[in-house]
């Protein structure tokens, strides 16, 4: 091996100081400046050029001269003084100019660290969202909106610049004072660059990158990076599909909720495609925006019966209780709330509710019940699009008696629709293999027909199958209005902007979209004790949100107080939630109405319940 020179060892301890930052290259131009002082002084003293004062008097003038860069003067002594003197005087200028430079790009450089949100998290208390997608901002809408007054801090965290995290979010949320928002820009796969986040400080942790495998892996970091034995803080995961989701034998050591994103849309699409006004109620119970569930004491009600509270809370919708400290939904009519139990509230807010004194003569006027329900015809749903949730869409359905259409199945799928025909029993599945990309082919199609299912394929890029359902929905709007048809679309969207793009043009219509599975990521994170409750009014086993023709309890065209309808649902073993009032082409939905409000139900009317169908 080549022995290495003077010179090159030189060249390689001054590029090893030059990459050890500012402090190191300010140490090195200090050692420099001290020698070109020192051979100076030795110099101009050797060769006796200093007329008056020994050799540390003329180190000292050496090194202010130097730092003040100042030239000397003809006069100030001998000629190889003046000469000395101001070369050290120009040494001095150069050195000041790279200390300029050094400290200008130290202090750029920490600028920029400061830009990229480096620096530790000195918080506690804080909700940590891991995952930072643009454009998709209902998340953290939603958690806003549940701090309310409070003071809370959200720390965003994610490998986007933490200038231009915060410029957008800014720009598309208005934060009041009284929230604080941090953003740091941190690997939320690599337990070593979330250190710095303070995960073990934080209330809770929130992972929504809308990436399954880079979900997993966050999970999985996060665990590392919290101490094994914490269990105060909750995690709260959103996954889109069942393969992602962690095994519960993985999950022991910590308080982790895990959603399925696509079942989440998948259900709240059925529950609300036969439903028009439905998807009010959801977006409605879901946020946390108007009316909301609170899990709360009531102690004015304590003693009372769950009619009894049901029949005199204004400004609040009961609709379950805690009984042996497990919270329940319905069928509670005669169970007391007991001393420190919980009561289930759908309201405005913790304090926006009443309990009224007790007043028999309003419910003593209760309306006649009718005995016999109203025979309804099978739906006739027309089901455009396959994806993996489909049998999830099906299965949630709740009309009783069905017409399911399929356009253009391959025959393994059509295969698949005919065995679940035989073993649900509550459909009838027709094939539609003609052309629809022709207005007369989507005419034929949808003639007759009450409603249609646009589901998204997960497969494809997610730009371009929202640009597909944006054409195929005002394709079906344009048919609509043209032919005077009367059916509603329901449509699943990927990206929240894209919804935004077609949704509101018309009542009957829901287009759906991430954010409604950002609301029950949300409310799992800040409630997970109503998590269960979400997950069964998203089923159609248990007790579900649902919709029920108003005359099918009330008479028609008679005008009925609050009170008395509350009285009247109660006897079936259901909560009201509010009415849905269609007239004509216009739909109004009023959720928690106030015990004095009226109702006179007319025949296309309904109710919005919670209850067992």
């Amino acid at each position: 091996m080549k022995k290495s020179t003077l010179k090159e060892r030189i060249r390689y301890r001054f590029d090893n100081g030059m990459t050890r930052g500012t402090g190191s290259m300010i140490t090195m131009l200090a050692a420099v400046t001290l020698l070109i002082v020192l051979i100076i002084a030795i110099v101009i003293t050797i060769a006796g050029f200093n007329e008056e004062g020994g050799f540390l008097a003329t180190l000292w003038d050496n090194l202010a001269t130097v730092i003040n860069a100042w030239m000397p003067s003809s006069g100030d002594g001998s000629a190889g003084y003046v000469i000395l003197t101001a070369v050290a005087a120009v040494a001095g200028l150069m050195i000041t100019s790279v200390l300029i430079g050094i400290i200008a790009s130290g202090i750029e450089e920490r600028i920029t660290s400061l830009k990229k949100g480096n620096s530790r998290v000195l918080e506690s208390g804080h909700t940590v969202i891991l995952g930072f997608v643009p454009g998709e901002y209902e998340l953290l809408t939603q958690l806003i909106s549940g701090a309310g007054d409070d003071k809370c801090t959200f720390l965003v965290a994610d490998d986007t610049e933490r200038d231009e995290m915060e410029a957008l979010i800014r720009e598309n949320i208005d934060i009041p004072k009284n929230i604080r928002l941090i953003c740091r820009y941190a690997d939320i796969t690599d337990p070593v660059s979330m250190e710095k986040l303070s995960l073990g400080d934080c209330r809770s942790v929130i992972i929504n990158p809308k990436d399954d495998v880079r979900t997993l892996k966050t999970i999985l970091a996060v665990r590392k990076v919290l101490p094994e034995d914490i269990q105060k803080v909750r995690i709260t995961a959103a996954v889109s599909k069942d393969e992602f989701i962690l095994p519960e034998a993985n999950r022991q050591d910590t308080t982790l909720i895990m959603l399925q994103t696509y079942d989440i849309l998948a259900r709240i699409l059925a529950h609300s495609v036969t439903q028009p006004g439905l998807s009010d109620a959801f977006l409605e119970v879901l946020s946390f925006n108007g009316s909301e569930l609170y899990l709360t004491t009531f102690p004015e009600a304590e003693g009372l019966t769950f009619r009894d509270i049901s029949l005199r809370t204004d400004g609040a919708v009961p609709v379950g209780m805690e009984i042996d400290g497990e919270l329940k939904l319905g069928l509670l009519k005669e169970e007391k709330l007991a001393k420190d139990s919980k009561i289930l509230l759908f309201a405005e807010g913790r304090h926006s509710y009443k309990l009224l004194p007790e007043t028999s003569s309003s419910l003593k006027e209760l309306p006649e019940i009718r005995k016999e329900g109203i025979k309804e015809a099978a739906e006739k749903i027309v089901i455009m699009g396959w994806n993996e949730v489909i049998g999830t869409v099906i299965r949630e359905l709740t009309a009783e008696q069905m017409e399911l259409t399929f356009v253009q199945l391959s025959e393994e799928n059509k295969a698949w629709i005919q065995k679940l025909e035989e073993t649900d029993g509550r459909f009838r599945a027709i094939f539609h293999d003609d052309d629809i990309s022709t207005y007369d082919g989507l005419k034929t199609l949808m003639k007759d027909r009450d409603h249609v299912l646009l589901l998204n394929d997960h497969e494809m890029d997610p730009e371009e199958r929202d640009a597909a359902g944006i054409l195929m929905i005002l394709r079906l709007r344009d048919v609509r209005k043209k032919e005077k048809m009367r059916f509603t679309i329901a449509a699943e969207m990927f990206s929240e902007k894209n919804c935004r793009l077609v949704s509101g043009d018309d009542p009957t219509d829901f287009i759906i979209a991430s954010d409604m599975a950002s609301m029950v990521l949300s409310q799992a994170a800040e409630s997970p004790e109503l998590y269960p409750l979400l997950k069964e009014l998203l089923s159609k086993d248990g007790r579900d949100l649902f919709l029920m023709k108003a005359g099918q309890i009330l008479p028609l065209n008679k005008t009925c107080r609050v009170s008395e309808i509350r009285q009247a649902v109660l006897d079936k073993g259901c909560a009201l939630l509010g009415f849905v009032d269609n007239e004509k082409n216009t739909r109004t939905v009023s959720l928690n109405p106030p015990l004095s409000g009226t109702l006179t139900p007319g025949e296309d009317d309904y109710l919005i319940l919670i209850g067992d169908q």
